[in-house]
């Protein structure tokens, strides 16, 4: 079993997710999340590829099935983000297709499209010294202070396309997939520690170098910050 901290909550898995950290302080209690392997329900949300697929069951389960031909670092990079996705719906809390990264002690979130650049341009940040808070999922919790985020998955997954734009040194974790041709790659400090408070939300689209502010706390100006 490995034991984690992403996304406010504690969890358990019978899958190695190499984008998330272990528990720095594992504790002998009950994990509020599992991952267990077992057989796909019939009906509901469920990711389901050609080797293998996983479901959130209810607010502290995820079933993950695999096959024999699965590749397990294709199956972790896969697995952690849907079931985390599907563990925040049924919890109530807000899960967002974003790559964030830590801008002094507040939250910065990077939508868009698959391919807009979300990854990449956290990557980038992370090399000019900000902190990565999660790559691809964002589980944001609502909070008497406002919205709230999570380290997660902290170690993005990038193309070699992408590594080459970013001209600098760039460790790859895993070989890229075949089907997005992308890798785990270490790229800046370790991950932030702790909760940070959300304060904006871009959406990124190409050819627009500053993308386009959606949601802003805590400020009157309506142009992005450098």
């Amino acid at each position: 079993m490995f034991r984690y901290r992403a996304a406010g909550l504690t969890i358990q898995s019978e899958i190695d997710f190499l984008q998330i950290d272990a528990d720095p302080a594992p504790s002998a209690g009950p994990a509020d999340v599992v991952f267990r392997q077992g057989a796909l329900p019939a009906d509901g949300p469920v990711l389901r590829l050609d080797t293998f697929g996983c479901a959130a069951i209810d607010a502290r389960q995820v079933v993950v099935w695999l096959s024999e031909a699965a590749a397990p670092h294709a199956v972790g990079q896969a697995v952690a983000a849907a079931g985390l996705n599907g563990i925040a719906y049924r919890r109530g809390l807000l899960p967002l297709h974003a790559a964030s990264v830590a801008i002094g002690t507040e939250c910065v979130a990077l939508c868009g499209e698959t391919g807009s650049g979300k990854s990449t341009l956290a990557a980038a940040l992370a090399l000019a010294g900000h902190r990565l808070i999660s790559d691809d999922l964002l589980v944001v919790h609502d909070t008497a202070a406002g919205p709230v985020a999570w380290p997660a998955a902290s170690r993005p997954r990038l193309t070699r396309e992408a590594i080459d734009l970013l001209e600098a040194p760039v460790r790859c974790l895993t070989t890229p997939l075949r089907r997005d041709g992308k890798a785990v790659v270490a790229v800046g400090a370790d991950a932030a520690p702790g909760p940070r408070r959300l304060t904006a939300i871009y959406l990124l689209a190409w050819g627009d170098a500053l993308g386009r502010r959606l949601i802003s706390s805590g400020t009157r100006s309506s142009r992005p910050r450098a």
